[in-house]
């Protein structure tokens, strides 16, 4: 069956690279690549699909660099971003230009950290990162310095949780979610990210559990 299979994808890929164009032999090379998939991994494909996973990547450096929100490109529409996370440092990183940029373009922010005074924090720091408490105090500076008066100020909302971390989510544009689940004793950069788009269970899973840490009784609004 193996060689039947081939030959029969061999004179396939002859017949498609004389009637059409370099992307549609592309598309066709991968639905005969499927069709002819063990079942197995047929079914693997599948449930994939359905929960809507579109890319595992094996670090946040690496996962950073697709993010239209993270990626050097900075000129990608964004119509809103939602993040949440520790301390949210690496955002403070990107700098005030990458924030005011989309919000000239009509982005809205919102921000999810874990309250520096919480007692989650010290734990965390203690596991993680010594630095975790002054990284989320620094961002809440440079929110309220930078954009208190800024005329895109209703544009960006800042919120702090007093719950146990267990992973960061950033969505962006309400249809495409990152997930970076958190380590116990290791620094969560150096863990996978899952990304998942609109329309998958996964999807829909981590966006209502951003929902319900934004929704909790201990989550307090600090900006505006």
């Amino acid at each position: 069956m193996s060689i039947e299979r081939d030959v029969i994808l061999a004179i396939l890929s002859i017949l498609i690279a004389v009637i059409v164009s370099k992307e549609a032999r592309d598309w066709l090379k991968r639905i005969l690549s499927v069709i002819f998939l063990p079942a197995k991994h047929r079914r693997f494909l599948k449930e994939t699909e359905e929960l809507g996973i579109k890319k595992i990547y094996k670090t946040r450096t690496e996962a950073e660099m697709e993010n239209p929100f993270f990626s050097l490109d900075i000129s990608t529409s964004l119509r809103s971003v939602k993040a949440m996370g520790i301390s949210l440092a690496r955002i403070h990183n990107l700098g005030d230009e990458r924030i005011k940029y989309h919000l000239k373009q009509g982005c809205r922010f919102e921000f999810m950290l874990l309250n520096p005074d919480s007692p989650f924090m010290g734990q965390r720091a203690r596991q993680e990162n010594p630095s975790l408490k002054e990284e989320a105090e620094a961002f809440i500076k440079w929110i309220e310095g930078t954009f208190s008066k800024s005329e895109y100020k209703a544009q960006i909302e800042l919120w702090a949780y007093d719950l146990m971390p267990t992973m960061a989510i950033t969505i962006i544009n309400d249809n495409s979610l990152f997930v970076n689940p958190y380590s116990i004793l290791r620094r969560n950069q150096e863990f996978p990210v899952i990304e998942v788009k609109e329309g998958g269970s996964l999807f829909k899973l981590y966006k209502e559990e951003y929902e319900k840490v934004l929704g909790y009784g201990g989550t307090k609004r600090i900006f505006p």
